[in-house]
């Protein structure tokens, strides 16, 4: 995991060199010494460029957790997502990149691929600046390390969705994403991915926010995990 944290953390510098990217850290903790003793944190760099054309997103993630002083998580992910508009008003194009390194699947790493189009189905710019959109396109999965020698490493998939974003008041801003991928091949097996983020902006001039994030996948065909990843975080912006 180290040479390819290595790796993502010079190629996200390389971009922070870039004024037209703005980069954020948050940072979440949290421990427990009930029943048994937990501690858990994870870290995200997320980054960002607009443009009247295109937006390109990235994400860095990384999740360490402990119970007992045994290691329970231990896993990495870098997100690439570029939006393109095309010549119609709410239509777009777009692609999403996803490489996932973690211990307790039962896959060593997973790398993803969509390719699609994007349709604007809602856009209020009064005070809440309402935006939802519509996901449609195809790609593919592939996994490495398989605890099953039987399984297809390779695996194509579509991809439906909706992605959208609220503004509630001048401090807030309300993110959320529905995917699902359905296997290609038989469509017996789907993945499922959800995402909601809520920021509340605490001092302005300093860039310091409160976060909550909150995501799950679900994979009929793997031992990914179903339950909610929530974490209260610190956001900064660099």
């Amino acid at each position: 995991v180290r040479p390819r944290m290595i790796t993502t953390l010079a190629a996200l510098a390389l971009l922070a060199a870039d004024d037209d990217w703005n980069f954020k850290l948050s940072l979440g903790f949290d421990a427990s010494g009930d029943a048994q003793t937990v501690t858990n944190f994870r870290v995200d760099i997320e980054g960002d460029q607009k443009a009247d054309e295109h937006t390109y997103e990235t994400l860095l993630r990384i999740q360490y957790g402990e119970s007992e002083g045994e290691r329970i998580r231990n896993d990495l992910e870098v997100r690439f997502r570029g939006d393109w508009k095309s010549g119609e008003e709410r239509w777009g194009l777009f692609s999403d990149t996803r490489f996932r390194i973690d211990e307790f699947q039962n896959f060593d790493t997973r790398l993803t691929e969509s390719l699609g189009g994007t349709y604007q189905i809602y856009e209020n710019e009064g005070e809440k600046k309402w935006n939802l959109d519509a996901v449609f396109g195809g790609g593919f999965r592939l996994d490495s390390g398989l605890t099953d020698p039987t399984a297809d490493e390779f695996v194509p998939e579509g991809n439906i969705g909706f992605r959208g974003s609220m503004e509630p008041s001048e401090r807030q801003t309300l993110k959320g994403s529905l995917f699902l991928y359905p296997d290609l091949d038989g469509l017996e097996d789907y993945r499922t991915f959800t995402n909601i983020d809520w920021n509340y902006m605490l001092d302005p001039d300093q860039g310091l926010s409160l976060r909550i994030n909150a995501d799950q996948e679900y994979d009929t065909a793997r031992l990914v995990r179903s339950a909610w990843n929530v974490k209260v975080m610190v956001q900064v912006e660099l």
